[in-house]
């Protein structure tokens, strides 16, 4: 038996989401810097978002065929409800992050944040709160998913702990994101 027999599909997703994680992560906290006025603009933004990109794309298509196979595989299985409704907004978040990214992109393609005018300021600031609310709440069911996938969280209720964990710390980031766009923009 190789490598490859070993490893399955959600696994090879589960470790591309992590360095997605990561990457994410770095290009929040380049960005972060660079709003609050610690570090001037850096094409390393550009570079990670990049990045970034390629690896949501691996991650979407690798989604998208585990999704596809799961419903033809299990279209008569209709149990666990909680499991479906959080699958199901993931995949509602995954495509209004897909949509936000792409218009993250082509407004920072169109007017780069370190020469804004007037209104590119407005738009700026709402496709990125967006994309932000869209990461928070696919991230808030991912992040768990991928501990479980790992084997973390196999004591009784600690899903539920470390999901309410995540999702408090995902809303302290969002929060910080939120007022450093607001520094950036209003001053």
């Amino acid at each position: 038996m190789n490598f490859l027999d070993r490893i399955s599909l959600r696994k090879i997703n589960s470790m591309v989401l992590l360095v997605i994680i990561i990457l994410l992560v770095w290009h929040a906290l380049e960005s972060l810097l660079y709003l609050i006025g610690i570090t001037p603009y850096s094409p390393s933004l550009q570079v990670t978002g990049r990045r970034l990109f390629l690896w949501v794309s691996l991650h979407v298509i690798i989604s998208l065929y585990l999704f596809i196979k799961d419903k033809y595989v299990n279209r008569k299985f209709k149990k666990y409800n909680n499991i479906r409704n959080d699958t199901q907004i993931q995949i509602i978040s995954g495509i209004a992050i897909v949509v936000f990214v792409i218009l993250h992109v082509l407004t920072y393609s169109i007017s780069p944040v370190n020469i804004l005018n007037n209104y590119m300021v407005y738009i700026h600031f709402i496709i990125d709160n967006l994309l932000f609310c869209s990461l928070l709440i696919h991230l808030t069911i991912s992040i768990p998913k991928l501990m479980v996938s790992f084997g973390f969280l196999t004591e009784e209720n600690s899903y539920e702990k470390f999901s309410y964990r995540i999702s408090t710390a995902l809303k302290i980031i969002f929060i910080v994101l939120l007022f450093a766009e607001l520094l950036y923009y209003l001053f």
